[in-house]
């Protein structure tokens, strides 16, 4: 089987999981959410869907930690211009840092949300087309539709 785009080898993928309690079940692994929303990044619409509200709960439900390595990741990958503006707002230095990578944060640091909006959809265009391309020679070897489209 073909490797999903953006994703690191499973050694990796395996030592950053999380793991979940279910009663009555027990502990169940799971993908890190870095890597959930780093290999989401595909040409499905449910996929970006499901990308935004997967970042905004783990906003919603750390919105108290003060850590830079969550704010870092909250930055870097948040899809909501009001979000992403708010966030700007809280994380002044780290978002000025971090803007260097992301024209949607530079926005968002302008408070400009048209600005930061057709940055994001700039953005998910771009992903979409790499996915495209990653899947397309695999596609035609095997015969089969893309995966991920």
């Amino acid at each position: 089987m073909s490797r999903m785009r953006g994703a690191a080898p499973f050694a990796t993928l395996w030592r950053r999981r999380n793991e979940v309690r279910i009663a009555g079940v027990g502990r169940i692994p799971v993908i890190a959410l870095e890597d959930l929303v780093r290999v989401k990044k595909t040409q499905r619409d449910k996929d970006w869907l499901m990308l935004r509200r997967l970042i905004e709960a783990d906003i919603t439900s750390h919105r108290w930690e003060e850590g830079a390595t969550r704010a870092r990741f909250w930055l870097r990958e948040a899809r909501t211009p009001a979000v992403l503006i708010e966030l700007a707002g809280r994380f002044p230095g780290l978002a000025r840092r971090e803007a260097a990578r992301r024209p949607a944060l530079r926005a968002a640091l302008r408070r400009s949300a048209g600005s930061v909006g057709r940055a994001l959809e700039a953005e998910e265009r771009s992903e979409r087309e790499a996915d495209r391309r990653y899947w397309a020679p695999k596609s035609r070897a095997s015969g089969k539709p893309n995966p991920s489209g």
